[in-house]
């Protein structure tokens, strides 16, 4: 459910080598992901057009868009108070260092103890309040009621009304297909990596791609900020407001806007996601850990210009190619993107554990009596991936044909969690009558791992048979079905 175009023909190619990348002393023995370098703090914009960024070491402010003409952070006094506000923008830019002002998680909304050691936060996020746009009023405190004063906004607040204009879709049908279309602005697409520290990222509008790297980042591909007045909880449709961002090593909060966006981190409710509709949608989170993947981010680091050299410079690498044929070049757990895999002992299980912000609807330690369900009572068929075929959904119920009668329709059901070794898949099932060459059976697909690789169960009008097979290369192979027919009619619900 990841597709992206690399290494587009005739467009520049950038690449970087970052020396030195890990700034820990040597005195200190081996380089430290989580060491805390001083006066490394960056404020980046990269302003209007497909940017290149690298944050390198540091607790980096980075924004793809344009520096406001006029923009605040907090200011303190000595005992670390806030006393009002600074400005700091695009006329007067000011860096006083540890302007993102990371350290301990006060108030955790919930604590597990693996994670404890590792609870940090950016000074002006609101686990409770996450999505509103943050910006003061007069005293320095940050607004939270009343009318929102756009005058005091936050230096990493940007706009969405810069650059040029594209068109596209802003809503659609049932069955995907697009009824309305409308030109918004893009300030680019970006390619974003943190790289090392606790980074906040926003990227602004276009299609921008963001690696937190290591640390705990915040990534925000929230690419209008205004919406629902500054409240930020509607989604807003366009094809220049789908991101993709991994948060990669750390506790993580990753922020889209539309079902379009992509935000991958892992594991379970490690970190957090947050998103402006329930539920998350079959693709726009990904907390899984599947092998495929990890070559699919690899892949697309390179084509955005990923460091290559970090295997020269470390000999650390965490994996084996299967697809993609670069990640040997990214030195492993101590590459830019921060990909950690089952296999870096050490690492893993830091990547793990209970959530420490507010989950949408779940309850910390609870157990899921079901994993998922669906209907399509909504005229919605967005709860599944249509992956080949004609999907449609008509009074609340999904409709399947191949585009062929030589070919076969297949949709998946993200579950969006770890399966169990025992577990029960139940669906009701219709079928048409099979005329003119087309047969008529519906099976339920179970696990699949692409078009010609899945296993099968379920119902066959056409031969009057209940089967069981599995799927290959090679074709349909059934190898269990019902001794006799069980008279099985057109148009009739069955439960499987």
């Amino acid at each position: 459910m990841q597709t992206e175009t690399i290494n587009v023909g005739g467009k520049m190619k950038k690449a970087v080598d970052l020396t030195p990348y890990n700034l820990t002393p040597n005195a200190q023995g081996g380089d430290n992901p989580l060491f805390d370098a001083n006066v490394v703090d960056d404020i980046i914009f990269g302003g209007l057009g497909d940017d290149f960024i690298h944050g390198g070491s540091g607790d980096d402010a980075v924004g793809g868009g344009e520096a406001l003409p006029e923009s605040y952070t907090q200011r303190f006094d000595a005992a670390g108070n806030v006393v009002g506000i600074v400005r700091t923008d695009f006329s007067r830019p000011w860096n006083p260092g540890d302007v993102l002002k990371f350290g301990p998680d006060s108030d955790p909304w919930n604590a597990p103890k693996p994670v404890q050691s590792r609870l940090g936060e950016f000074f002006l996020y609101d686990e409770y309040d996450p999505r509103r746009t943050i910006m003061f009023n007069a005293d320095g405190s940050v607004w939270k009621a009343g009318t929102p004063p756009i005058a005091r906004q936050y230096f990493l607040n940007l706009v969405d009304n810069e650059g040029p204009l594209v068109n596209g879709a802003i809503a659609f049908a049932p069955n995907g297909t697009p009824t309305a279309f409308a030109q918004r602005n893009t300030d680019g697409n970006d390619a974003v990596f943190g790289d090392l520290g606790n980074d906040w990222i926003v990227g602004g509008t276009g299609r921008d791609h963001i690696y937190g790297g290591w640390g705990n980042d915040l990534m925000n591909a929230d690419d209008v900020l205004s919406t629902n007045n500054w409240l930020n909880d509607q989604p807003e449709t366009h094809p220049m407001y789908e991101d993709r961002v991994f948060g990669g090593a750390g506790l993580d909060i990753l922020i889209g806007n539309t079902g379009g966006d992509r935000l991958i981190d892992w594991v379970g409710e490690f970190n957090s996601y947050l998103v402006p509709f329930a539920p998350f949608g079959i693709a726009t989170v990904s907390r899984q850990v599947p092998p495929q993947l990890f070559d699919f981010l690899y892949a697309q680091a390179f084509s955005d210009g990923v460091d290559i050299t970090r295997t020269a410079d470390t000999g650390s690498i965490n994996g084996d190619d299967k697809y993609s044929h670069v990640h040997m070049f990214m030195g492993g757990v101590e590459g830019e993107i921060g990909l950690i895999t089952q296999k870096d002992h050490g690492f893993w299980q830091d990547q793990t554990g209970g959530p420490t912000d507010p989950q949408a609807g779940n309850i910390p330690g609870g157990k899921r009596d079901v994993l998922r369900t669906a209907d399509f009572n909504d005229g919605n068929a967005k709860v599944v991936a249509v992956d080949e075929g004609n999907f449609a959904v008509t009074s609340g119920k999904l409709t399947v044909q191949s585009a062929s009668t030589w070919d076969q329709a297949a949709a998946v059901l993200y579950l969006d969690a770890y399966t169990p070794i025992y577990y029960e898949i139940a669906a009701t099932l219709t079928t048409d009558k099979p005329t003119a060459g087309w047969k008529a059976n519906s099976y339920i697909i179970f696990d699949y791992y692409s078009p010609t690789d899945f296993k099968y169960a379920g119902i066959n009008i056409s031969n009057d048979q209940i089967e069981m097979g599995y799927r290959d290369a090679s074709g349909w192979h059934q190898l269990v079905k019902s001794n006799k027919p069980v008279q099985l009619k057109a148009n009739q619900a069955y439960d499987v």
